[in-house]
């Protein structure tokens, strides 16, 4: 209940020294837990109806899968990053691209592989 009466005032503040589109942008992401308390997704939303979409899927150790998606105001998805890593925590994949009205995808997947010393090597694939 404290924390709901804080938001009401920050956003009432907000709305009177900075107009409607800084309330509407003070509103809280959305995030959801798993058991663990570890978060797996998240939702930010922009006053221009836009959002930002996270989801996160973990495996054994420290590996886990990150996604996270630009939505536009027509509820499409314009921009993508795929993040992919390995049990020990370290960026395995990474797949950034922009999705085109038809769901097409144009961008780069940047592959990452370590030597010993931890230290990655780098090949990138375009997607077109």
């Amino acid at each position: 209940m404290t924390r709901r009466s804080a938001l009401g005032s920050l956003v009432l503040v907000s709305l009177i020294a900075f107009g409607p589109s800084a309330a509407l942008a003070a509103a809280p992401d959305e995030v959801t837990t798993d058991a663990s308390g570890r978060e797996i997704s998240r939702v930010h939303s922009n006053a221009d109806g836009s959002s930002q979409h996270t989801s996160t899927k973990y495996a054994e150790g420290q590996a886990r899968t990150v996604v996270r998606e630009e939505i536009n105001p027509r509820s499409r998805v314009t921009q993508r990053v795929v993040e992919q890593y390995d049990s020990s925590g370290r960026l395995a994949q990474r797949k950034e691209v922009t999705v085109d009205a038809t769901g097409r995808e144009k961008g780069q997947r940047l592959s990452y592989r370590y030597d010993p010393d931890g230290r990655p090597r780098v090949t990138t694939e375009v997607i077109k």
